[in-house]
């Protein structure tokens, strides 16, 4: 062969590499992977395992999309500035956040930019109302709200309800009002506010003295709901304790609870490792191969959700990826997923339709109780 024939035809392998590399789609992930939250942390690295786990059961994802990390830092502050060098760089797909006050920050500029998001984790509401362009793969507080209150009314039979509402976090805000909408006239509700900074032990052991309540309710992030937890349990070891999925699951939970004897305590969730469908045997059993000895994490689950979601609807678009089509497909499509099948019936909310677990913590174990 010629020199210049060899020339030309490197040249144009070059070229043709070039142009392979240039048609990945890129999709940012954005978490709190650098907080200075314990609980924040571990959620979001595990959300990072998520990933890891899909593209190990999903090889061929790489072929045509390139994740792009973006650390937020765990604040709402940052999480403004990560979405700005998301538009800026023209990516326009996200995935991620934990946290519902971190999504609301994401929603308006994904709308505003025509960027499709969905987040794993964040259940306040708001995030998926009016935001067409913003998906969840968890359920809403709606959903939530509703199934803690019919544990709360129906199955441990309270009368006499005491809620810790923390008013500085809308996820907390959002999940206290849905849980006393729904408990209605069923039982009496006495709320304490507090900011997590402020919080009065002598207040809450007056109250608890006062009301004398059947459950307490703490609607919060796992940081704050432990120290409440241990308060609680110091006033009466008995006493039965209720959370939200903030509540984050063993890996947060374990290390600050499991000196607690004899702890009364259940929680609603995201996922259990304990759900029989074939999609999350198959995902617990390359969870356990690829980190052996770590227990299975909600996050990891909930982030493979989303992705398996997204990646379901990316490849079913003919034609170009843009986030409409995308959109539409997410829209039109009934998924199976770690917690069963979920679909998006309302496109001006799409907020998935789907089953919430509740676990019972049982001297050191997270015991799948029941589902609504």
């Amino acid at each position: 062969m010629k020199p210049l024939r060899v020339l030309t035809v490197l040249i144009s392998l070059s070229f043709a590499a070039v142009s392979v590399a240039e048609t990945k789609t890129k999709v940012a992930y954005l978490g709190g992977f650098s907080s200075l939250s314990t609980g924040t942390v571990l959620t979001d690295l595990n959300l990072e395992k998520g990933l890891k786990i899909f593209l190990k059961m999903n090889p061929e994802v790489e072929k045509s999309i390139e994740f792009v990390r973006f650390d937020n830092q765990g604040e709402a502050a940052n999480t403004a500035l990560e979405a700005k060098k998301i538009i800026d760089q023209n990516i326009k797909f996200i995935v991620g956040v934990s946290k519902s006050n971190h999504a609301l920050v994401v929603a308006p500029l994904a709308d505003e930019n025509k960027i499709l998001f969905i987040t794993p984790q964040a259940t306040n509401d708001k995030v998926t109302q009016n935001h067409p362009y913003v998906f969840r793969s968890c359920f809403s507080d709606l959903y939530q709200g509703r199934a803690l209150a019919q544990f709360a009314t129906q199955n441990r039979k309270a009368k006499k309800i005491l809620i810790m509402t923390n008013v500085d976090t809308p996820y907390s805000l959002g999940l206290a009002q849905r849980f006393m909408e729904f408990v209605g006239d069923k039982a009496s509700i006495t709320e304490l506010k507090y900011v997590p900074d402020g919080i009065k032990v002598d207040e809450i052991k007056a109250t608890v003295e006062k009301v004398k309540p059947d459950l307490v309710f703490i609607p919060d992030y796992v940081n704050t709901a432990v120290f409440l937890i241990k308060e609680f349990y110091k006033i009466d070891p008995k006493l039965l304790l209720l959370g939200g999925d903030g509540w984050g699951g063993r890996e947060v939970l374990d290390p600050a609870i499991e000196p607690l004897k004899g702890l009364n305590a259940y929680y609603t969730t995201l996922w259990s490792q304990d759900l029989a469908n074939p999609k999350n045997r198959k995902f617990v059993k390359v969870f356990a191969s690829e980190y052996p000895g770590d227990p299975s994490s909600i996050s990891a689950a909930t982030m493979y959700d989303a992705l398996s979601i997204f990646w379901e609807s990316f490849k079913a678009v003919k034609g170009p990826k843009t986030p409409d089509a995308v959109r539409a497909k997410l829209l039109s499509t009934t998924f199976s997923t770690t917690s069963g099948k979920i679909s998006f019936p309302d496109p001006n909310n799409p907020t998935p339709k789907k089953r919430v677990v509740v676990n019972r913590l049982n001297e050191g174990k997270h015991e799948l109780y029941d589902s609504y």
